[in-house]
Protein backbone atom coordinates (compact mmCIF):
# COMPACT_ATOMS: atom_id res chain seq x y z
CA UNK A 1 0.00 0.00 0.00
CA UNK A 2 2.99 2.26 0.95
CA UNK A 3 4.08 1.86 -2.52
CA UNK A 4 1.26 3.31 -4.01
CA UNK A 5 0.94 7.06 -1.94
CA UNK A 6 1.39 9.65 -4.12
CA UNK A 7 4.45 12.45 -3.36
CA UNK A 8 3.69 15.87 -4.76
CA UNK A 9 7.32 17.98 -5.09
CA UNK A 10 6.44 21.74 -6.20
CA UNK A 11 9.31 24.03 -6.99
CA UNK A 12 8.99 27.94 -7.04
CA UNK A 13 11.19 29.52 -9.32
CA UNK A 14 11.28 33.06 -8.35
CA UNK A 15 10.43 35.44 -10.90
CA UNK A 16 9.53 32.55 -13.70
CA UNK A 17 8.83 33.94 -16.94
CA UNK A 18 7.16 31.28 -19.21
CA UNK A 19 9.43 32.13 -22.63
CA UNK A 20 12.64 30.33 -20.14
CA UNK A 21 10.82 26.84 -21.07
CA UNK A 22 8.77 27.60 -23.78
CA UNK A 23 11.27 28.93 -26.12
CA UNK A 24 15.13 28.24 -24.01
CA UNK A 25 17.03 28.97 -27.22
CA UNK A 26 15.44 32.20 -28.15
CA UNK A 27 16.02 33.17 -24.74
CA UNK A 28 19.59 32.31 -24.50
CA UNK A 29 19.26 29.92 -21.98
CA UNK A 30 20.07 26.17 -21.51
CA UNK A 31 17.74 24.56 -19.29
CA UNK A 32 17.72 20.64 -20.37
CA UNK A 33 15.60 19.86 -17.05
CA UNK A 34 13.05 21.85 -17.42
CA UNK A 35 12.61 20.97 -21.27
CA UNK A 36 12.67 17.46 -20.25
CA UNK A 37 10.06 18.69 -17.38
CA UNK A 38 8.23 19.74 -21.03
CA UNK A 39 8.48 16.92 -22.86
CA UNK A 40 6.77 14.34 -20.67
CA UNK A 41 4.22 16.51 -18.60
CA UNK A 42 1.84 19.87 -19.13
CA UNK A 43 2.95 22.90 -19.26
CA UNK A 44 1.40 26.69 -19.41
CA UNK A 45 2.08 29.35 -22.02
CA UNK A 46 1.11 31.74 -18.77
CA UNK A 47 0.20 31.55 -15.88
CA UNK A 48 -2.20 34.06 -14.27
CA UNK A 49 -1.03 35.38 -10.99
CA UNK A 50 -2.58 37.86 -8.57
CA UNK A 51 -2.84 41.60 -7.21
CA UNK A 52 -0.42 42.56 -6.40
CA UNK A 53 2.20 40.79 -8.19
CA UNK A 54 4.53 40.35 -5.82
CA UNK A 55 6.54 37.42 -4.02
CA UNK A 56 4.40 36.59 -0.53
CA UNK A 57 1.08 36.97 -1.48
CA UNK A 58 1.57 35.26 -4.25
CA UNK A 59 3.01 32.14 -2.59
CA UNK A 60 0.32 32.28 -0.01
CA UNK A 61 -1.86 31.74 -3.20
CA UNK A 62 -0.08 28.83 -4.35
CA UNK A 63 -0.48 26.93 -1.16
CA UNK A 64 -4.46 28.32 -0.50
CA UNK A 65 -5.83 28.36 -3.62
CA UNK A 66 -7.49 31.93 -2.49
CA UNK A 67 -7.20 35.63 -3.41
CA UNK A 68 -5.20 37.86 -1.65
CA UNK A 69 -8.38 39.60 0.04
CA UNK A 70 -8.70 36.15 1.42
CA UNK A 71 -6.16 35.19 2.81
CA UNK A 72 -4.92 38.40 4.42
CA UNK A 73 -1.45 38.22 2.50
CA UNK A 74 -1.58 41.49 0.61
CA UNK A 75 2.46 42.51 0.58
CA UNK A 76 5.92 41.60 1.28
CA UNK A 77 5.31 43.95 4.28
CA UNK A 78 3.16 44.17 7.25
CA UNK A 79 1.35 47.34 6.77
CA UNK A 80 2.56 50.72 7.15
CA UNK A 81 6.34 49.69 7.67
CA UNK A 82 9.30 47.90 5.82
CA UNK A 83 9.42 44.76 8.16
CA UNK A 84 8.96 41.59 6.22
CA UNK A 85 6.20 38.99 6.89
CA UNK A 86 6.90 35.79 8.16
CA UNK A 87 4.45 34.04 10.13
CA UNK A 88 1.99 31.10 8.58
CA UNK A 89 -0.16 32.46 11.65
CA UNK A 90 -1.07 35.37 9.36
CA UNK A 91 -2.54 33.42 6.71
CA UNK A 92 -6.08 33.52 7.14
CA UNK A 93 -7.25 29.97 5.67
CA UNK A 94 -5.62 26.75 5.72
CA UNK A 95 -2.49 26.02 3.22
CA UNK A 96 -1.38 22.98 1.76
CA UNK A 97 0.52 22.53 4.93
CA UNK A 98 -2.37 22.19 7.13
CA UNK A 99 -4.77 19.79 4.90
CA UNK A 100 -1.74 17.42 4.61
CA UNK A 101 -1.41 17.09 8.78
CA UNK A 102 -5.01 16.46 9.07
CA UNK A 103 -4.28 13.69 5.93
CA UNK A 104 -1.34 12.14 7.41
CA UNK A 105 0.60 12.98 4.85
CA UNK A 106 4.02 14.37 5.64
CA UNK A 107 5.30 17.52 4.89
CA UNK A 108 8.73 19.49 4.04
CA UNK A 109 9.06 23.38 3.10
CA UNK A 110 12.40 25.31 1.97
CA UNK A 111 12.88 28.90 2.09
CA UNK A 112 9.12 29.01 1.14
CA UNK A 113 7.46 32.67 2.35
CA UNK A 114 5.17 32.36 5.13
CA UNK A 115 6.09 29.29 6.90
CA UNK A 116 7.42 30.94 9.93
CA UNK A 117 6.07 28.50 12.65
CA UNK A 118 4.28 26.69 10.35
CA UNK A 119 3.36 22.86 11.24
CA UNK A 120 5.47 21.67 8.98
CA UNK A 121 7.47 18.39 9.31
CA UNK A 122 10.58 19.45 7.95
CA UNK A 123 11.15 23.18 7.63
CA UNK A 124 13.63 25.66 7.04
CA UNK A 125 11.47 28.74 6.54
CA UNK A 126 12.50 32.13 4.28
CA UNK A 127 12.61 35.38 6.91
CA UNK A 128 13.59 38.96 7.02
CA UNK A 129 16.65 37.83 9.40
CA UNK A 130 18.65 36.32 6.47
CA UNK A 131 19.31 39.78 5.09
CA UNK A 132 20.44 41.56 8.12
CA UNK A 133 22.70 38.72 10.10
CA UNK A 134 24.54 35.36 9.43
CA UNK A 135 22.41 32.60 7.58
CA UNK A 136 23.29 30.27 9.78
CA UNK A 137 21.96 31.70 12.83
CA UNK A 138 18.74 32.93 11.23
CA UNK A 139 17.97 29.87 9.35
CA UNK A 140 18.32 27.59 12.85
CA UNK A 141 16.33 30.33 14.70
CA UNK A 142 13.02 29.19 12.07
CA UNK A 143 14.08 25.88 11.28
CA UNK A 144 12.75 22.62 12.95
CA UNK A 145 14.82 22.18 15.56
CA UNK A 146 17.80 19.77 14.94
CA UNK A 147 17.01 19.95 11.28
CA UNK A 148 19.90 22.66 10.38
CA UNK A 149 22.80 20.47 12.55
CA UNK A 150 21.35 17.36 10.74
CA UNK A 151 21.61 18.95 7.25
CA UNK A 152 24.94 20.52 8.37
CA UNK A 153 26.51 16.87 9.73
CA UNK A 154 25.48 15.81 6.63
CA UNK A 155 25.59 18.01 3.32
CA UNK A 156 27.39 21.12 5.12
CA UNK A 157 26.63 24.64 7.17
CA UNK A 158 25.10 26.99 5.21
CA UNK A 159 26.67 29.49 3.37
CA UNK A 160 28.63 32.07 5.23
CA UNK A 161 27.51 35.53 5.34
CA UNK A 162 24.20 37.81 4.31
CA UNK A 163 22.19 37.44 1.37
CA UNK A 164 22.44 41.22 0.74
CA UNK A 165 25.36 40.10 -0.72
CA UNK A 166 25.87 39.83 -4.65
CA UNK A 167 26.29 36.46 -5.02
CA UNK A 168 24.67 35.53 -1.46
CA UNK A 169 21.34 34.17 -3.36
CA UNK A 170 23.37 32.06 -5.47
CA UNK A 171 24.77 30.33 -2.57
CA UNK A 172 21.63 30.33 -0.59
CA UNK A 173 19.75 28.42 -3.64
CA UNK A 174 22.44 26.15 -3.81
CA UNK A 175 21.79 25.40 -0.25
CA UNK A 176 18.25 24.87 -0.46
CA UNK A 177 18.77 22.20 -3.24
CA UNK A 178 21.30 20.76 -1.47
CA UNK A 179 18.92 20.94 2.19
CA UNK A 180 16.07 19.44 -0.02
CA UNK A 181 17.69 16.86 -1.79
CA UNK A 182 18.86 15.18 1.15
CA UNK A 183 15.41 15.38 2.87
CA UNK A 184 14.01 13.64 0.07
CA UNK A 185 16.29 10.82 0.43
CA UNK A 186 16.05 10.42 3.94
CA UNK A 187 12.63 11.15 5.10
CA UNK A 188 10.46 10.86 1.99
CA UNK A 189 7.55 13.91 2.73
CA UNK A 190 4.89 13.31 0.79
CA UNK A 191 4.52 17.29 0.24
CA UNK A 192 7.81 19.09 -0.24
CA UNK A 193 7.95 23.15 -1.59
CA UNK A 194 10.99 24.32 -2.28
CA UNK A 195 11.73 28.31 -3.10
CA UNK A 196 14.75 29.15 -5.68
CA UNK A 197 15.37 33.19 -5.45
CA UNK A 198 18.17 33.76 -7.73
CA UNK A 199 16.47 34.73 -11.15
CA UNK A 200 14.03 37.77 -8.93
CA UNK A 201 17.41 38.76 -7.86
CA UNK A 202 19.11 39.03 -10.97
CA UNK A 203 16.22 39.98 -13.05
CA UNK A 204 15.49 42.93 -10.61
CA UNK A 205 19.42 44.07 -10.17
CA UNK A 206 20.40 43.23 -14.04
CA UNK A 207 16.86 43.32 -16.00
CA UNK A 208 14.96 40.63 -17.25
CA UNK A 209 17.01 39.88 -20.41
CA UNK A 210 20.52 40.18 -18.78
CA UNK A 211 23.07 37.46 -18.84
CA UNK A 212 22.83 37.58 -14.84
CA UNK A 213 19.34 36.25 -15.24
CA UNK A 214 20.00 34.04 -17.90
CA UNK A 215 22.54 32.80 -16.06
CA UNK A 216 20.30 32.54 -12.49
CA UNK A 217 17.61 30.66 -14.74
CA UNK A 218 20.74 27.73 -15.46
CA UNK A 219 21.73 27.47 -12.22
CA UNK A 220 18.07 26.99 -10.80
CA UNK A 221 17.85 24.23 -14.11
CA UNK A 222 20.46 22.33 -12.19
CA UNK A 223 18.92 22.55 -8.61
CA UNK A 224 16.28 21.16 -10.25
CA UNK A 225 17.87 18.25 -11.45
CA UNK A 226 19.23 17.95 -8.11
CA UNK A 227 15.99 17.40 -6.93
CA UNK A 228 14.76 14.79 -9.75
CA UNK A 229 17.88 12.55 -9.13
CA UNK A 230 16.98 12.98 -5.44
CA UNK A 231 13.78 11.72 -6.07
CA UNK A 232 15.44 8.57 -8.07
CA UNK A 233 17.91 7.73 -5.28
CA UNK A 234 14.89 8.10 -2.95
CA UNK A 235 12.78 5.50 -4.81
CA UNK A 236 10.14 7.55 -4.65
CA UNK A 237 10.37 9.65 -8.81
CA UNK A 238 7.61 7.29 -10.24
CA UNK A 239 5.26 7.90 -7.91
CA UNK A 240 6.07 11.90 -7.39
CA UNK A 241 4.68 14.39 -9.15
CA UNK A 242 6.53 17.45 -9.98
CA UNK A 243 5.13 20.78 -10.17
CA UNK A 244 7.74 23.67 -11.32
CA UNK A 245 5.72 27.53 -10.90
CA UNK A 246 6.35 30.77 -10.72
CA UNK A 247 4.74 33.63 -8.77
CA UNK A 248 4.95 36.72 -10.89
CA UNK A 249 6.38 37.61 -14.40
CA UNK A 250 8.86 40.42 -14.78
CA UNK A 251 9.12 44.19 -16.93
CA UNK A 252 12.46 45.88 -17.95
CA UNK A 253 12.09 49.58 -16.02
CA UNK A 254 13.92 52.42 -16.74
CA UNK A 255 11.97 55.32 -15.29
CA UNK A 256 10.36 55.98 -11.95
CA UNK A 257 7.40 57.69 -11.22
CA UNK A 258 7.53 59.97 -8.16
CA UNK A 259 4.19 59.37 -6.13
CA UNK A 260 5.61 62.29 -3.70
CA UNK A 261 5.68 65.13 -6.50
CA UNK A 262 2.24 63.90 -7.63
CA UNK A 263 0.70 64.11 -3.77
CA UNK A 264 2.43 67.73 -3.20
CA UNK A 265 0.83 68.89 -6.43
CA UNK A 266 -2.75 68.27 -4.80
CA UNK A 267 -2.31 70.63 -2.26
CA UNK A 268 -3.26 68.14 0.50
CA UNK A 269 0.42 66.77 1.09
CA UNK A 270 3.22 68.33 2.53
CA UNK A 271 7.11 68.06 2.49
CA UNK A 272 8.30 66.85 6.06
CA UNK A 273 11.88 66.14 7.65
CA UNK A 274 13.19 65.21 3.58
CA UNK A 275 10.20 63.13 3.21
CA UNK A 276 6.39 63.98 1.62
CA UNK A 277 4.12 63.43 3.85
CA UNK A 278 -0.26 63.71 4.21
CA UNK A 279 -2.83 63.52 7.23
CA UNK A 280 -5.02 61.56 4.91
CA UNK A 281 -3.54 58.71 3.39
CA UNK A 282 -0.58 56.96 2.93
CA UNK A 283 1.07 54.88 0.07
CA UNK A 284 1.58 51.27 0.13
CA UNK A 285 4.38 50.45 -2.60
CA UNK A 286 4.43 47.54 -4.88
CA UNK A 287 6.61 48.83 -6.90
CA UNK A 288 4.94 48.16 -10.02
CA UNK A 289 1.42 49.29 -8.68
CA UNK A 290 0.54 51.58 -5.25
CA UNK A 291 -2.50 50.99 -3.00
CA UNK A 292 -3.35 54.18 -1.02
CA UNK A 293 -4.86 53.37 2.54
CA UNK A 294 -7.04 55.85 4.71
CA UNK A 295 -4.82 56.98 7.86
CA UNK A 296 -6.74 57.28 11.44
CA UNK A 297 -9.44 59.97 11.76
CA UNK A 298 -8.61 61.14 8.07
CA UNK A 299 -11.49 63.18 7.61
CA UNK A 300 -14.01 61.24 5.12
CA UNK A 301 -14.75 64.97 3.26
CA UNK A 302 -11.09 66.00 2.76
CA UNK A 303 -10.08 62.23 1.66
CA UNK A 304 -12.58 62.51 -0.57
CA UNK A 305 -11.30 65.88 -2.01
CA UNK A 306 -7.58 64.49 -2.16
CA UNK A 307 -9.04 61.11 -3.91
CA UNK A 308 -10.68 63.29 -6.33
CA UNK A 309 -8.05 65.54 -7.28
CA UNK A 310 -5.21 62.81 -7.37
CA UNK A 311 -7.45 60.48 -9.91
CA UNK A 312 -7.66 63.75 -11.88
CA UNK A 313 -3.42 64.94 -11.62
CA UNK A 314 -3.06 61.23 -13.18
CA UNK A 315 -5.82 61.26 -15.74
CA UNK A 316 -4.65 64.36 -17.04
CA UNK A 317 -0.93 64.08 -16.49
CA UNK A 318 0.12 60.80 -16.75
CA UNK A 319 -1.89 59.45 -19.27
CA UNK A 320 -0.73 56.42 -20.29
CA UNK A 321 2.10 55.73 -17.61
CA UNK A 322 -0.31 55.37 -14.83
CA UNK A 323 -3.92 54.24 -14.53
CA UNK A 324 -5.77 54.44 -11.89
CA UNK A 325 -7.34 52.20 -9.45
CA UNK A 326 -10.67 52.81 -7.56
CA UNK A 327 -11.56 50.52 -4.23
CA UNK A 328 -14.28 48.78 -6.65
CA UNK A 329 -10.74 47.79 -9.21
CA UNK A 330 -8.98 46.62 -6.14
CA UNK A 331 -11.45 44.16 -4.90
CA UNK A 332 -12.50 43.11 -8.60
CA UNK A 333 -8.36 42.07 -8.92
CA UNK A 334 -8.80 39.70 -5.50
CA UNK A 335 -6.61 42.76 -3.74
CA UNK A 336 -6.62 44.45 -0.30
CA UNK A 337 -10.27 45.40 0.60
CA UNK A 338 -9.44 48.35 2.80
CA UNK A 339 -7.87 49.91 0.32
CA UNK A 340 -9.43 53.43 -0.83
CA UNK A 341 -7.89 53.30 -3.92
CA UNK A 342 -4.50 52.44 -5.93
CA UNK A 343 -2.42 53.28 -9.29
CA UNK A 344 -0.12 50.89 -11.13
CA UNK A 345 2.64 51.63 -13.80
CA UNK A 346 3.08 50.72 -17.53
CA UNK A 347 5.42 48.49 -17.90
CA UNK A 348 8.92 50.25 -18.00
CA UNK A 349 7.32 52.42 -14.60
CA UNK A 350 8.07 51.73 -11.14
CA UNK A 351 6.39 53.80 -8.80
CA UNK A 352 8.01 55.29 -5.20
CA UNK A 353 7.44 57.96 -2.93
CA UNK A 354 10.56 60.24 -3.30
CA UNK A 355 11.75 64.16 -1.42
CA UNK A 356 12.50 65.12 -4.72
CA UNK A 357 10.67 67.39 -6.46
CA UNK A 358 11.17 65.98 -9.61
CA UNK A 359 7.99 64.48 -11.32
CA UNK A 360 10.51 61.45 -12.70
CA UNK A 361 13.49 60.17 -12.06
CA UNK A 362 15.93 57.00 -14.31
CA UNK A 363 16.24 53.51 -11.75
CA UNK A 364 19.37 53.36 -11.24
CA UNK A 365 19.37 50.20 -8.57
CA UNK A 366 16.79 48.40 -10.22
CA UNK A 367 16.31 47.39 -14.01
CA UNK A 368 13.66 44.44 -13.57
CA UNK A 369 10.46 45.03 -11.73
CA UNK A 370 7.05 43.19 -11.26
CA UNK A 371 4.01 44.54 -8.85
CA UNK A 372 1.56 45.58 -11.58
CA UNK A 373 -1.81 44.34 -12.17
CA UNK A 374 -2.29 41.16 -13.11
CA UNK A 375 -3.81 42.53 -16.49
CA UNK A 376 -0.10 43.16 -17.65
CA UNK A 377 0.44 39.95 -19.24
CA UNK A 378 4.25 40.35 -19.14
CA UNK A 379 3.17 39.65 -15.24
CA UNK A 380 2.78 36.51 -16.50
CA UNK A 381 4.55 33.68 -14.68
CA UNK A 382 5.22 29.96 -15.50
CA UNK A 383 4.20 26.48 -15.01
CA UNK A 384 5.46 22.97 -15.78
CA UNK A 385 4.01 19.30 -14.44
CA UNK A 386 4.77 16.42 -14.87
CA UNK A 387 4.20 13.11 -13.42
CA UNK A 388 2.09 9.91 -12.85
CA UNK A 389 -1.06 12.13 -12.42
CA UNK A 390 -0.24 14.54 -15.94
CA UNK A 391 -0.99 14.44 -19.27
CA UNK A 392 2.29 14.37 -21.69
CA UNK A 393 2.63 17.14 -23.87
CA UNK A 394 -0.72 18.32 -22.73
CA UNK A 395 -0.67 22.76 -23.81
CA UNK A 396 -2.64 24.97 -21.64
CA UNK A 397 -2.96 28.10 -23.01
CA UNK A 398 -3.37 29.59 -19.64
CA UNK A 399 -3.73 28.92 -16.19
CA UNK A 400 -3.92 30.30 -12.72
CA UNK A 401 -1.90 30.50 -9.72
CA UNK A 402 -5.40 29.89 -7.77
CA UNK A 403 -5.78 26.58 -9.37
CA UNK A 404 -2.01 24.77 -7.93
CA UNK A 405 -3.60 24.58 -4.20
CA UNK A 406 -6.64 22.42 -5.46
CA UNK A 407 -4.76 20.47 -8.08
CA UNK A 408 -2.16 19.35 -5.42
CA UNK A 409 -4.57 18.48 -2.56
CA UNK A 410 -6.62 16.27 -5.45
CA UNK A 411 -3.56 14.33 -6.27
CA UNK A 412 -2.80 13.88 -2.56
CA UNK A 413 -6.28 12.68 -1.94
CA UNK A 414 -6.84 15.52 0.29
CA UNK A 415 -10.31 17.71 0.37
CA UNK A 416 -9.38 21.62 -0.08
CA UNK A 417 -12.38 23.66 1.12
CA UNK A 418 -14.24 26.73 -0.46
CA UNK A 419 -11.28 28.04 -2.61
CA UNK A 420 -10.94 30.46 -5.21
CA UNK A 421 -9.40 28.34 -7.46
CA UNK A 422 -10.33 24.83 -9.40
CA UNK A 423 -8.34 21.39 -9.89
CA UNK A 424 -7.22 21.75 -13.09
CA UNK A 425 -8.51 18.54 -14.57
CA UNK A 426 -7.50 19.68 -18.35
CA UNK A 427 -3.63 18.68 -17.33
CA UNK A 428 -4.62 15.38 -15.36
CA UNK A 429 -4.69 12.12 -17.18
CA UNK A 430 -8.48 10.84 -17.07
CA UNK A 431 -10.71 7.89 -16.52
CA UNK A 432 -12.88 7.55 -19.31
CA UNK A 433 -16.71 7.00 -17.67
CA UNK A 434 -20.72 6.96 -18.28
CA UNK A 435 -21.11 10.21 -16.25
CA UNK A 436 -18.70 12.05 -18.26
CA UNK A 437 -19.72 11.92 -21.89
CA UNK A 438 -16.90 14.54 -22.91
Amino acid sequence: MAAKTPHVLVISIDGLRPEIYRDPDGSGVAVPNLTALVERGAYADGVIGVFPSVTYPSHTTIVTGVEPARHGVTSNFRLGTLDWLKNASDIRVPALWDIARQGGVTTSAIMWPMTYGAAIDWLITETDETRKEDLKIALTRGATKGLIEELSRDVGPPPVGQRTDLHAIENLDRMSAAYAAQILKRHKPGLMLVHFLEADHMQHRFGPNSSQARQAFEHIDMHVGTLIEALKTAGTAERTDVIVIGDHGFAPVHTVINVGRLLLDTGLAMAREGDVDSDLVFLESHAGSGIFHAKPNADPALLDEFLGKLQKKIEQDYRGILVWLTDADIVRLGGDPNAVAGITAAPGYMIAVAPDTKRSLPTTRFRGMHGYTPEIRLMDTGMIAAGPSFREGQRLSVARLLDVAPTVAAILGLEMKATDGDVMVGALKQIESAENPF
